[in-house]
């Protein structure tokens, strides 16, 4: 009814269980989640950068800032009035950061 391997599995579950962690161990698995994590983190990051400045071309820039500031007081209770005043800034030089950020974001999501 199962295959060779569905049914070693069935049969042999910690030997199965003990040959994955063996396995991630040897393949050195932390260390690549590590690196994908930081590679999503490094293009993620500029996307988005970009998503803001686009949105405060379309939206009005105190409506959106105003929905960032109720989001962040969610993540980040304490923090959410001085997070909200550097995005307004980072709003603001909307030129600069459009060119770099599409930059960055070619160039990391190139890795």
């Amino acid at each position: 009814m199962y295959t060779r391997r569905v049914q070693y599995v069935i049969d042999n579950p910690w030997r199965f269980v003990r040959q994955v962690i063996a396995g991630f161990r040897a393949n050195q698995g932390f260390l690549l989640a590590g690196a994908v994590a930081y590679h999503t983190l490094l293009s993620i990051v500029p996307m988005f950068a970009l998503i803001l400045v686009l949105l405060s071309q379309v939206q009005d820039t105190a409506a959106l800032l105003a929905s960032l500031h109720d989001y962040l007081a969610l993540v980040a209770p304490g923090q959410a009035d001085a997070l909200t005043e550097q995005i307004q800034l980072f709003i603001g030089n909307w030129k600069v950061v459009g060119g770099i950020g599409i930059l960055v974001l070619l160039f990391f999501s190139s890795l």
